[in-house]
């Protein structure tokens, strides 16, 4: 299947294509890709990025208002840049050997679906307003903790929430692995007030869960559509995968 055999195919199935942070992305009718069409995918890849790469670049960003929240923790930052007082983090310790490249496409692809973890913010004539990012970037760093004690564990951990965020550079969510020994870590991951709260904290560990799941299975990442979002935005919609 040439590469015009294969976009017509494509047009035909309903699945659509773009390119996120240089991946080819695809969602699919009914969650499920034909395997020639999962192998045509593969096989012109780079020849599809090329021709949507494009696309990606003119709108690298968006601007957004911000809500009434936003807008009073963006005057508090401006106040305290370097407080913590925002922060808002989960911590969990892991007692078994972890697949830690599953765990970085799960959070990948989290990044991919959310826009708030694609959010800065930035000041226009005195005014504040949200960049939502296109291509997201992801603050993953796994730190070897081989002979620390708890004490020092936990004052390493502390010291990685208190961090503060830059609102205008971002990215405002930041994850920490600290590996003990091949069945001993603790995960810590920490996000600014201004683009989470306690809820969309749970529920982005539970799709983490899901996702990485999935991803340490060999298995496609698909999660179900959410009740709600920002903003309406098809290439943004969930039911998505990176192709390999």
């Amino acid at each position: 299947m040439n590469l015009s055999e294969l976009q017509a195919r494509l047009q035909e199935q309903g699945v659509q294509l773009w390119v996120d942070g240089g991946l080819l992305r695809f969602r699919a009718p009914g969650n499920k890709l034909e395997p020639a069409l999962l192998t045509a995918l593969q096989k012109h890849k780079k020849d599809l990025i090329a021709l949507l790469q494009p696309a990606e670049e003119a709108a690298a960003w968006e601007a957004q208002p911000l809500t009434v929240g936003q807008q009073a923790l963006w005057f508090l930052q401006q106040s305290a840049p370097a407080s913590p007082a925002y922060n808002v983090a989960s911590a969990a310790k892991i007692l078994s050997p972890l697949n830690v490249d599953a765990m970085v496409r799960a959070f990948q692809t989290l990044v991919s679906r959310h826009e708030s973890l694609r959010t800065t913010f930035e000041s226009r004539q005195g005014e504040p307003v949200a960049r939502v990012a296109r291509r997201g970037t992801l603050d993953f760093r796994q730190i070897d903790a081989q002979g620390w004690d708890d004490e020092r564990l936990h004052a390493e951990a502390r010291l990685e929430y208190e961090q503060p965020f830059h609102l205008q550079s971002g990215p405002l969510m930041r994850v920490r692995l600290f590996t003990r020994g091949p069945e001993e870590h603790v995960f810590l991951l920490v996000l600014h007030h201004i683009v989470f709260d306690a809820w969309s904290l749970w529920l982005v560990q539970d799709e983490f869960r899901t996702l990485y799941a999935q991803y340490a299975a060999g298995e496609v990442g698909l999660l179900s559509a959410p009740a709600g979002k920002y903003r309406d935005d098809p290439r943004l919609d969930p039911i998505v995968e990176t192709l390999p």
